[in-house]
C-alpha cells in the first residue's frame, strides 16, 4: 500500500480495486483533536441542558403528589439513576446516530456549527468513538443492576424500552437513508417522513416515566402516570416539529428558486416545510421529474379557520393533559376541575386562533415563518400565563393542595414557548420565552 501527496499536504491512500481515498493531514488532525476529545467525554452536551429536567420533573411530579419528602439515600439513587439516563445511555444513543449519520450531517448546509462527527475521519477515530460508545453502554448496565427497589426497576425498564425506541427509530431512519431523493408534496415523503417524527418524541416521554416509576413507588394511580407521560409526549412533539421546520428553512432559497438539493434526502424536516407552506410545485408535467419542479415560496399563504398546524394540536393536547394531571395530582373536587378545564381549554385554543391574524393574506415572508409572526406571539403568551394565574388563584383560595402541580403547566408553556419564540430570531435556548418578545419590544421601539 502506497501514498501519494495531494492538495498541498493532504494524502491519499491507495487500496487495492477501491480507488483513492482521501487521508487527513496530520495538521488538520491536530487542529481538531479537542472536538475529538469533546464528542468522546460528551458527544452532545447541549441536549443534556434541554433535557436536563426530564428525569428530575418526573420524579419531583410523583414526590409532590405522594406528598413525601425524600431521604439522602432516595436522592442519591435519584441522582445515580439521571446520570445514567442522561450521561450514559442516552449519550451512548446519540453517538450511534451521529455515526450512522455522518455523511448527511456533513452534507448539512450549517455542517460547521451543529456538532456532530465532521472533524477528519480515521480508523482510530472511529474505534475511539465506538469504544466510548461500549463503555457507556457497560457502565448503564452495571449501574442499572446496582440500583436497590423502584430506581433499579425504572433503569432496567428504562434500557429495555430505550433499545426499542431506539432500534425502530433508526430502521424507520434508515428508510430515508437508502431511498433517492423524494418529492416532500408527495404520498411517498409523507410515508418516509411521518414515522420518524412520530418515534422522535418517545425518548422524552421515555425519560420523564424513568423519573416518575422510581419516585412513585408504586403509590400513584396509574392514570397520572399516563397523564404525565402524554403531557411530555405532546410538549415535545410540538417542540421538535416547531424547531425542525425552523431548522429546515436552512436549505430554503430565494422565492421561486429550488431549495437546496440535500433537502430531498431529508424527507421528515422535507415533509414539516411543506407542511408550514414554504415549499410549492410549479407547472407538473409528465416528462419533468417533481425534484425539478419544487420552488421555495417566500410569501404568507392565505389559510383558513380550519387550517391547524401539527404544532398547534400538539401544543393544545400538552396544555390539556397538563392540566387534567394537575386535577389527578391534587385530587381535584368539581369546582377544582372546572376551573382546570376552562384554563386549559383557553390556553390551548390561544395560538390557533391568535395566529389566525398573521395567517391570512399575503405579503413578502421575513425570514419568521409565517404562523409564528411575533404580532401574535405576545398576545398568545399574555392568554396562556392569564388562564395559569387566574387558575392558580381560585384554587389557592378554593383549596391550596389541588394546586401543588400547576408547576407542571408552567414548565410546558415555558418549553413550548420558548421553541415557538425562537422563530423571532433563529436559535434556540431555554429563555428564550423571556428574550425573544424583549428583543421584538425593543426592535419595535426603534
Amino acid at each position: 500500500m502506497s501514498t501519494t501527496p495531494v492538495d498541498g499536504g493532504r494524502r491519499t491512500q491507495r487500496g487495492t480495486g477501491t480507488g483513492e481515498q482521501p487521508r487527513p493531514a496530520a495538521a488538520e488532525l491536530h487542529a481538531t483533536r479537542g472536538a475529538l476529545v469533546a464528542r468522546l467525554l460528551l458527544p452532545r452536551a447541549r441536549e443534556v441542558v434541554l433535557k436536563l429536567p426530564l428525569v428530575p420533573l418526573g420524579a419531583l411530579t410523583a414526590l409532590v403528589a405522594r406528598e413525601h419528602l425524600p431521604g439522602p439515600a432516595e436522592l442519591g439513587q435519584l441522582l445515580v439513576l439521571w446520570v445514567l439516563v442522561e450521561l450514559l445511555a442516552y449519550q451512548a444513543r446519540y453517538q450511534l446516530n451521529d455515526l450512522r449519520d455522518r455523511a448527511a450531517d456533513a452534507a448539512h448546509p450549517e455542517s460547521a456549527h451543529r456538532g456532530r462527527l465532521s472533524f477528519p475521519w480515521t480508523p482510530l477515530r472511529a474505534a475511539a468513538v465506538w469504544g466510548s460508545v461500549v463503555v457507556r453502554v457497560v457502565l448503564s448496565v452495571l449501574l442499572a443492576v446496582a440500583l436497590p427497589g423502584a430506581p433499579g426497576e425504572a433503569a432496567l425498564a428504562f434500557l429495555v424500552l430505550l433499545v426499542l425506541v431506539s432500534g425502530g427509530y433508526e430502521l424507520v431512519r434508515e428508510r430515508i437513508r437508502r431511498a433517492p431523493a423524494v418529492d416532500p408534496t408527495g404520498p411517498r415523503a409523507r410515508s418516509l417522513g411521518v414515522p420518524v417524527l412520530l418515534f422522535v418524541p418517545l425518548g422524552y416521554g421515555l425519560r420523564v416515566w424513568t423519573g416518575y416509576h422510581a419516585a412513585a413507588a408504586g403509590e400513584l394511580p396509574a392514570r397520572l402516570g399516563v397523564l404525565l407521560v402524554v403531557t411530555l409526549l405532546a410538549t415535545y412533539t410540538a417542540s421538535v416539529l416547531t424547531a425542525w421546520v425552523l431548522e429546515a428553512t436552512t436549505f430554503l432559497g430565494e422565492r421561486g428558486a429550488p431549495p437546496a438539493a440535500g433537502l430531498g434526502r431529508r424527507a421528515h424536516v422535507a415533509l414539516l416545510l411543506h407542511h408550514a407552506g414554504l415549499l410549492r410545485v410549479e407547472g407538473r408535467s409528465e416528462r419533468a421529474r417533481p425534484a425539478d419542479e419544487l420552488v421555495v415560496a417566500r410569501e404568507r399563504p392565505a389559510r383558513s379557520a380550519l387550517d391547524l398546524k401539527a404544532w398547534d394540536a400538539a401544543g393544545a393536547a400538552a396544555l390539556l393533559a397538563a392540566y387534567a394531571a394537575v386535577g389527578v395530582g391534587g385530587g381535584a373536587d368539581g369546582t377544582g376541575w372546572a376551573v382546570l378545564a376552562v384554563a386549559g381549554v383557553v390556553s390551548a385554543a390561544a395560538p390557533p386562533v391568535l395566529h389566525l391574524r398573521s395567517r391570512a393574506g399575503v405579503g413578502g415572508w421575513d425570514g419568521r415563518p409565517p404562523w409564528l409572526a411575533p404580532r401574535s406571539l405576545a398576545a398568545v403568551v399574555a392568554v396562556e400565563v392569564t388562564a395559569l394565574v387566574v387558575a392558580a388563584v381560585v384554587l389557592l383560595l378554593h383549596d391550596a393542595p389541588q394546586a401543588r402541580l400547576l408547576w407542571l403547566v408552567a414548565f410546558v408553556l415555558f418549553q413550548v414557548g420558548s421553541t415557538r419564540t425562537s422563530s423571532y430570531r433563529r436559535g434556540f435556548g431555554p429563555l428564550s420565552l423571556v428574550r425573544r418578545p424583549l428583543a421584538w419590544a425593543r426592535d419595535r421601539r426603534r
